[in-house]
């Protein structure tokens, strides 16, 4: 059956026959996401201690969607040296500007640097993923739960 040429009327059905499969499968998938990220911002706390960080630089490129940026933070307790973290998170729109002192955290640890808002942003991301997630699941359950009622009965011969 995989050799054989299909129309594009056929195609079409076969489509829209999978499509409240696929739906539910992506919203898992957008949930599963949310979740990972609310997990790592919230583990991004755990060891780590709340200071205030200074932002000696706001990196820039150009992203799929215009400017992103990412600000590079620096820590320097009593008698260390500076503590620098250039972190992987690209935002728009810019969450602060050079010479910005900001509530953030520090992982001794690992010498990770960020800031409150920055993991705001990374929470706010998870949370629309989880319910876009749950609002796929739900339509795609429920249509293909509707197609399964309204199938006439088969009838075995």
């Amino acid at each position: 059956m995989i050799n054989q040429p299909t129309t594009l009327p056929n195609f079409f059905l076969k489509v829209i026959h999978d499509l409240p499969r696929t739906i539910a499968t992506l919203g898992v998938l957008f949930g599963i996401s949310g979740l990972i990220m609310e997990f790592s911002s919230r583990s991004a706390t755990w060891d780590a201690v709340e200071v205030e960080v200074s932002v000696i630089e706001v990196d820039t490129k150009l992203g799929e969607s215009g400017r992103v940026y990412r600000p590079v933070f620096a820590y320097k307790e009593f008698d260390r040296q500076l503590a620098v973290y250039r972190g992987n998170t690209w935002v728009s729109p810019k969450p602060h500007e050079v010479g910005d002192v900001v509530p953030g955290f520090y992982d001794y640890a690992t010498g990770e640097i960020v800031s409150l808002k920055m993991i705001e942003h990374v929470r706010i991301m998870g949370r629309i993923l989880v319910v876009s997630g749950v609002i796929a699941t739900l339509l795609g359950a429920s249509l293909l739960g509707w197609r399964r009622y309204k199938a006439p009965p088969k009838i075995l011969k």
